[in-house]
């Protein structure tokens, strides 16, 4: 699944999955969006999804990866530089069900045991029940709840879209430049602006943020 080569089969253009000026006129239109606010939210998707190709969460990780994504959970001693993977972390190694089951359990609306059915899906993660539904609500689909991947297969911007103003990311969109990208970085990837830690991917971000409001500025 390509996120732009759904949208432009959606709203009449050659779905050839690159994004041109007509990819994004079509975006400013639907989306209402000036061309600052379709930069930050197409070079923040872009990363976040690798190139609009990943739309569904991959949970297959090793045991090492579970070691250093979950600490608390699946290593021996999270405070330790090297994280050491633990028993549980190296028996569920390379099992996206369980995995997914195991980190998403009672948490996010998730009951113990449909944490996987719950994972993250479109181009900017929507993950866990409670926002699913809600995102459900608001697209008025109500199949998105028995079926949380047709956030990725039909609303993959969408979703990004509504995740951008249910965070009010915008309030940080109205200007392209390194500082502005710094702070809807930080909001996306760590979720607090205010955040020291940079964020993960912060170049590539960067990269392609300028890339689409290059294209963007050509919109007469």
């Amino acid at each position: 699944m390509n996120a732009i080569k759904i949208f432009q089969e959606k709203h009449n253009l050659t779905p050839d999955g690159v994004i041109g000026k007509n990819t994004i006129k079509k975006m400013l239109e639907v989306f209402n969006l000036s061309i600052e606010k379709v930069s930050h939210f197409l070079g923040q998707s872009h990363h976040e999804s690798g190139g609009f190709e990943r739309l569904i969460e991959n949970l297959n990780y090793s045991a090492q990866r579970l070691a250093e994504v979950w600490p608390s959970r699946f290593s021996l001693n999270p405070k330790a530089k090297v994280k050491v993977p633990n028993a549980l972390a190296k028996r569920i190694a390379g099992q996206p069900m369980q995995i997914g089951n195991i980190v998403y359990a009672n948490r996010m609306g998730n009951n113990e045991s449909n944490g996987f059915a719950h994972r993250g899906f479109g181009a900017i993660m929507i993950t866990g029940k409670e926002m699913q539904y809600e995102f459900a609500d608001f697209i008025k689909d109500p199949n998105i709840k028995t079926n949380p991947e047709l956030i990725a297969s039909k609303y993959a911007l969408e979703s990004a879209l509504w995740y951008f103003n249910k965070r009010n990311v915008w309030k940080y969109c109205n200007t392209v430049d390194q500082d502005s990208i710094l702070l809807v970085s930080k909001l996306i990837n760590i979720g607090n602006v205010k955040a020291k830690a940079t964020p993960i991917g912060l170049d590539d971000r960067e990269k392609h943020t300028f890339k689409y409001y290059e294209i963007a500025k050509q919109i007469a």
